[in-house]
C-alpha cells in the first residue's frame, strides 16, 4: 500500500496487511494503473510531508488519478466560512 500517513508524517509504502490492520475494509476497487505507475507516483511524492489542509491522504490518492484535491477539506472550509458569515451577520 502506498499512502500519505498522518502518523508517519508523509507519503509511505507499507504492506497492505499493515495498512488495513485494525480497520474494517468496506470496499475494494480495481483501478487501471500498473504497479510501475504506482511506484513512479510514490517516488515522485515520497518527499512530501503530510499537511491536513494542503496535502492529506485524499490529496495524495486523488493526485494519483489526475486531480489533487480533498472533498473533506473543501466541505470543512465551506462549513467554517458559512458559520463565520452567519456569526458576522448576527452581531
Amino acid at each position: 500500500a502506498v499512502h500519505n500517513s498522518r502518523d508517519k508524517g508523509g507519503v509511505i509504502r507499507q504492506p497492505l496487511v499493515d495498512f488495513v490492520k485494525g480497520k474494517r475494509v468496506t470496499q475494494v476497487k480495481e483501478l487501471p494503473y500498473s504497479s510501475d505507475y504506482i511506484h513512479s507516483y510514490y517516488c515522485e511524492n515520497k518527499h512530501r510531508k503530510y499537511d491536513l489542509l494542503n496535502y492529506n491522504c485524499e490529496h495524495f490518492a486523488t493526485g494519483a488519478i489526475g486531480s489533487v484535491n480533498s472533498p473533506q477539506v473543501k466541505q470543512l472550509l465551506f462549513g467554517s466560512s458559512l458559520l463565520a458569515l452567519l456569526l458576522m451577520i448576527r452581531t
